[in-house]
């Protein structure tokens, strides 16, 4: 019998061809390589099937099923999910080298953490850059405890 998966990646999709080989991409070029990738294609009618088709991995799995909507899209590839983590990428991103590498390592080490996410970096079509912790409302509502030089725990303080 084949090994389940650690991670499940969910993409779900929609008229993103155009974008969604670079999504694709930053999965298959992670340095932690247990994890399958499910596409769900929520009823495109552009190239995306054969966007999907020209990359050649044992590892995704491509759904496809009449447009319902992102949430919809989501809970069906979970649904269908074999990994004991579940990662979600949507198909306009693209993930850095190493991420999932580091949020297993982090995982692994605090067992009492059950979602992880991680800073990301906005580009917009005119090349600015915004990050997470460039939201100072937000993170001046949260309480940061620094776990080790890659994790911080943030509770609400309300």
């Amino acid at each position: 019998m084949k090994e389940s998966p650690i991670i499940s990646v969910i993409l779900p999709t929609y008229n993103r061809a155009h974008l969604l080989s670079v999504a694709i991409k930053s999965v298959i070029n992670q340095t932690f390589t247990n994890w399958e990738l499910i596409i769900w294609d929520d009823g495109s009618t552009d190239n995306t099937l054969q966007v999907v088709h020209s990359i050649k991995d044992k590892r995704i799995r491509y759904f496809y099923e009449n447009n319902r909507g992102v949430s919809y899209a989501r809970n069906k590839a979970v649904e269908v999910s074999k990994g004991g983590y579940l990662a979600f990428l949507d198909s306009d991103d693209e993930w850095l080298f190493g991420k999932l590498e580091k949020q297993i390592q982090i995982l692994g080490t605090y067992d009492f953490i059950d979602v992880l996410f991680s800073n990301y970096r906005n580009t917009t079509r005119g090349g600015q850059h915004t990050a997470f912790n460039s939201y100072k409302a937000v993170m001046e509502i949260m309480e940061v405890k620094r776990l080790d030089n890659a994790a911080q725990l943030i509770t609400a303080n309300f």
